[in-house]
Order: C-alpha cells, then sequence, then structure tokens
C-alpha cells in the first residue's frame, strides 16, 4: 500500500511517505478510546518488522568451498 503512491520505477517510499506512515500509525495507536489490537496483530506486526529488517540487509556473496 506504501508503493502505491510512489513514482514508477522506485523500489523504496520516499522519505515524506514514511514519516506520513508512522505520523498515522502513532496517532492510531495513541488515540484515547480507541480498542486494544489482540495479541496476533502484535504478533503479526513484530513479524512484518522482522521481514522488513532481513530484507535491508545487505547480501553477502558466499565463496566456494
Amino acid at each position: 500500500m506504501l508503493m502505491a503512491g510512489a513514482a514508477d520505477g522506485r523500489r523504496r517510499p520516499g522519505l515524506a511517505e514514511s514519516a506520513d506512515l508512522i505520523r498515522c500509525a502513532t496517532w492510531m495507536r495513541l488515540r484515547p478510546g480507541a480498542p486494544r489490537p489482540v495479541r496476533t496483530v502484535f504478533a503479526a506486526v513484530r513479524l512484518m518488522y522482522v521481514g522488513a529488517a532481513v530484507e535491508r540487509m545487505p547480501r553477502r556473496k558466499l565463496r566456494p568451498t
């Protein structure tokens, strides 16, 4: 969804798009009276963060042994 508004040929969202996503997510999380998500939602979000971190890791070339 974040990449839907990105320019053609871009592989990652820009700084403004990322900041907007974080701002909106923070607002949704901190707003008073909002129902709290269940435990599985937190697990799914953690899994997405791990996947994003792994994706951003530099790829290592394997040396033949």
